[in-house]
Order: structure tokens, then sequence, then C-alpha cells
């Protein structure tokens, strides 16, 4: 081996599901103690998004570098979606610079790991349960056994909370009619899981009583873009509890067995999350509560500790970061680009814009987006209304206004003005072919600020060169689901 090789940092990486940014760090009613402490010493990036609000199109462009449409994975891949072939992953690029490759844990890249380029899925989904209480014990195994001579290794941390669970056997072994997923399940022991059949339970190989910290629904801090009820309290509550109890004490058990085993000097580690959290207008919607991302990274001695970063990044931007931090070229045929020269005072052109879109989860739900340092953008190619989690309790508190009515096609937000992204200004008048027709002082029926018409005629055309620049499939009209390839075979 190389001393280049020797001199390259380990690279950890700790994702988790359906979170966002709802970290004490990032100024959120939650206690996350070793998460802060990670960013205390090493980089929080303020305005870091996804490309997508829903976890494998935004999981496949970290992977990859590439948007969505680009990378093939537009939807969800255990729904029949998958990434084009010949498409390279970051393990891939690892591989080729030397790096040992390793999943430990959650990823919803692909139905099989290996086919993401890993020479080691010892520990990842399917072959074993993804839960942080399960995921955190093996990388600590692993870090005991690691040995300098054994060359660099990236490893990819995977933690399926704080996803919401359901009852065991579905919903029609549920006590009542009234079937609510649940952001804080039981842990049980996966062999004792039959036991809890109709129960919301986490079976995993290392059960505990992990709520420690119970949160009263009454000490939480309101989501500014949801109305103020309880229901939504209660379900942020529950949420606090599993972030502070299970997410935030397994990524601190990874961080001391660095310590200890004194790889942390040389070991570059990033937390990181896959898009917002779950609750209305945010996982499953392009407004910044449903494409925000946590992203922190502690290198010592090379990226300066405490430091918050304010630069407009996408998630297409992690793989040319990770290749150059490695050793490698950044890969000049993606969609992003590397900010390591940001984090090393080096000449760096700032993002002035990202872009997001959204098309198939479990429903069809078409969706492209243009965001910038003030100004949010998205155009609505269908434009009914939709109930993403239908079971949720917030989304419950707020099932009329979900359901009722259209959006516009368009939408504008003045950031600057309206962070939260309440009031559209953008004109609704040219919905069902009416064309220029002037339907003010209709109900639901706007035309465009006029203060603000130029700024969203501009982005329509930016939005709209940049969907022919990615052969974007929505302009050919609605995108069908893949099942249907293949709906007359047995004809």
């Amino acid at each position: 081996m190389s001393n280049h090789s020797q001199q390259r940092p380990n690279i950890m990486v700790i994702h988790c599901h359906d979170i966002g940014r709802h970290l004490g760090c990032y100024g959120r009613s939650v206690e996350t103690p070793n998460i802060d402490s990670l960013a205390d010493e090493g980089v929080r990036f303020d305005q870091y998004f996804s490309t997508a609000p829903y976890c494998a199109p935004s999981r496949c462009s970290r992977m990859t570098g590439l948007y969505p449409v680009n990378h093939g994975a537009i939807g969800q891949t255990h729904l029949g979606w998958k990434m084009n072939d010949g498409v390279q992953t970051l393990p891939m690029y690892m591989n080729a610079l030397g790096y040992d490759t390793h999943l430990f844990g959650f990823q919803h890249e692909a139905i099989d790991p290996k086919n993401l380029g890993y020479r080691h899925t010892e520990y990842g989904f399917p072959n074993a349960t993804i839960s942080a209480m399960d995921v955190a014990p093996r990388v600590q195994q692993f870090l005991d056994s690691y040995r300098e001579e054994d060359g660099p290794f990236y490893m990819d941390v995977g933690f399926t909370e704080a996803h919401s669970a359901t009852p065991r056997g579905g919903f029609e072994n549920w006590p009542d009619n009234l079937p609510v997923p649940r952001f804080k399940p039981k842990y049980v022991h996966r062999v004792d899981a039959p036991k809890y059949e109709g129960q919301i339970v986490r079976p995993v190989d290392n059960p505990c009583d992990p709520y420690f910290r119970d949160y009263d629904p009454d000490e939480v801090q309101p989501l500014p873009y949801l109305p103020d009820r309880r229901g939504i309290r209660e379900d942020i509550a529950d949420l606090n509890s599993l972030i502070t109890c299970v997410i935030d004490v397994a990524v601190g058990r990874i961080l001391d067995k660095l310590s200890a085993t004194e790889l942390d000097r040389n070991t570059l580690v990033i937390f990181t999350t896959d898009h917002g959290i779950e609750v209305p207008r945010a996982k499953g919607s392009l407004y910044d509560a449903g494409i925000e991302c946590a992203l922190i990274m502690r290198y010592p001695d090379n990226f300066q500790p405490g430091t918050a970063n304010d630069a407009l990044l996408s998630n297409v931007d992690f793989l040319p970061t990770l290749v150059e931090i490695a050793g490698g070229n950044a890969p000049d045929d993606i969609d992003g680009h590397s900010f390591l020269p940001m984090l090393q005072n080096r000449a760096y052109q700032r993002r002035d814009h990202i872009y997001a879109e959204n098309t198939w989860h479990g429903q069809y739900i078409p969706i492209r987006g243009i965001r910038t340092e003030r100004f949010k953008y998205l155009m609505n190619f269908d434009t009914h209304k939709h109930l993403l989690y239908p079971q949720n309790r917030s989304a419950r508190e707020v099932l009329t206004e979900l359901l009722t009515g259209f959006k516009g096609i368009e939408e504008l937000y003045d950031l600057e003005s309206d962070p939260h992204e309440q009031n559209n200004l953008a004109s609704t008048r040219k919905m069902f072919g009416f064309g220029d027709v002037d339907f003010t002082g209709l109900s639901g029926w706007t035309p465009c600020h006029p203060d603000y018409k130029r700024i969203a005629t501009s982005f329509k055309a930016q939005l709209r060169a940049h969907m022919e620049e990615t052969n974007d499939l929505l302009l050919k009209g609605p995108v069908t689901h893949p099942g249907f390839e293949h709906i007359w075979d047995d004809l």
C-alpha cells in the first residue's frame, strides 16, 4: 500500500430516515447531544437540500451525483423503480480508489444491496435488521477489528429510524378501526416478534427500553408550516423521543468507539439525512420542510471545527466531494459539483440555484422545482391535492386543508419574507386550458402578484430548459408506473 493511501482518511457516512434537520444543532426543540457534539467539532451545512422528498430518489442522487430523472429511480425501488444500467455509484468510485467498502444497515437504493458495488454487505438489508439498535453494535465490532494495514475504509451506516412503524401483521390486526402509524414503536427481540401481532413494535437483535426521555406534547415546539394542533404535537413528541433515545444514542456509541480505537483522528465522519420529516407539507413535498437535509462533516485538522456553512448545496454534490477527499478526480459527467474547494478556502463558485423533483411514491405526484437563496418556484403537473399519509395523526389534523380544492399549476414563494412558504405569489389563472382568461375575484383563482410576474416567468423558462436538458419524461405527458410494463404479459 502506498504512503498516499495511508494518508487518506477513512470515511464513515451515518444516515437516518425521515428526519430532515430535526436536530438540536439546527435549532429544533429536540435533544441530540451526540450529533450536536459532532457539529461542534466539524462543519454544519445549513442550506443542504435533497433532489427529491422521498427515500429512493434522494438517496440514489446522493449515491450517484445525478438528478432522479438522470439516474432513473424516480420512485421507490421496492415498488418497481430502479437505477439505470451502467450508473456508477459512490462505493464503485471508492473501490477504484483503493478503499474497502462496507454497508451496515439501511439502504433504499436497490432491492439487492450487492448491486450497489459494496465489497462487504454483511449487515445490509435484507440480510439483517436495520434498526440503529442493531447497526451500531456491528459498526463497533468492525472498528474493534480494523487494522490500519488493511487500508482505508469507506463505510455506509444506515438507520431505518425515524420512519414511522405500523402494526405487526398489518392494520387488519389493529384492535380498533383507527390505525395510526407511530414514530415511537416498542423495541422487542425479533425471535419474540410473533407474540406482538397487532402491536406497533420494531423487532431487533438488541432490544432495550430506549425511551429514557419522554417528550410531553405540550412542551414541543410547534411546526411553523402547520397549524398548532394536538395530534401534530403528539407526533412531534414521539418523533423527538425516538431521535433522542435511539438515533442520537446510536451515533454516540459509534463516535465513542471511534475515539476508543483512536481512529477518530484520521476518519472523516459524516452525518446526513435523506429528506424531511414524515408529516404533511414536509416529506413528499418540495417545500423546504420536504427537501431539507442535515449535513455535518467532521475531519480533524482539515475542516474548521464549529463552522456553520450557509452555501446552497444539493445532495448531488455529495459524491464528487467525497471522491475528491478520497484522492480522486470528481467525475465530470454527473450533475453534482464538489464543494471541497470551499472547505479548503480555495476558489469555489457557489451555487445560485438547486433543482428538486417528485414523480412517484405510493402515489403519482409530479412536481418540479427550483430553489435559490431567496425564491422557491414549483410547477405542479397534477393540481389535485393529495393526502400522502392518511393514517398519520398530523395528517388527520389537517385533513380538510389537504384534500379540499386544487393546487395552482405554479407556486412562487419569496423565502426572505415567507420562509415557510405559506403565500403563493404565482398565478393560478391558466388551469384547465382557460389560457389568459381573468378569473380574479373567483374563489381559488388569483393572478400573479404584479411585483413577481417577471420573476415567475423567468423561473418557468429556466425550469423548462432544465427539463429539456435532462430529457425529463414529464415533458411527454404523465409517467406511468413500471408495473404497467408487464400488465399484459400473462395474456
